[in-house]
């Protein structure tokens, strides 16, 4: 009941802000998810915003933080080599490119987080013969 679309955690907002409260995301983690909201929103309910070339949704482009452009250019060795091929991959950066490379970075992150997670809280199994002592059934307590 929670986290259905018209719950108070329905949002991905909302669950991005609860995740980072509780510790299981970073700030940098968050606000990319906010932004992405942000971008989402603004394709979804302005009629002007159609492309990555609108004011609004390139400001929110160059706040996400998860995919490192200047990394993956250090990277990429081919591409410092061709200053053509270099230039033709920024101009690609500018728009949907950066965007779709940043929900990439940050399923892959949180899929991550997860199984990490998971693998924390998996307990080792008791052996099959034995039981735990139950007090409960203890007649010298």
């Amino acid at each position: 009941m929670l986290f259905g679309a018209t719950s108070p955690l329905g949002s991905v907002g909302a669950k991005a802000h609860l995740a980072f409260l509780m510790g299981l995301i970073g700030k940098e983690l968050r606000n990319d998810l906010l932004a992405l909201t942000n971008i989402r929103n603004r394709f979804a309910h302005e009629e002007e915003a159609e492309t990555f070339e609108d004011e609004i949704i390139a400001e929110e482009v160059q706040k996400l933080r998860s995919f490192n452009v200047e990394n993956a250019m250090r990277a990429i060795a081919v591409l410092e080599t061709n200053p053509e091929t270099l230039r033709h991959f920024y101009e690609q950066l500018r728009g949907g490119f950066a965007f779709e490379w940043n929900v990439r970075a940050i399923i892959g992150i949180l899929e991550e987080a997860t199984k990490q997670r998971r693998a924390s809280s998996i307990q080792p199994q008791e052996d099959a013969g034995t039981k735990p002592h139950d007090a409960s059934h203890d007649k010298s307590a």
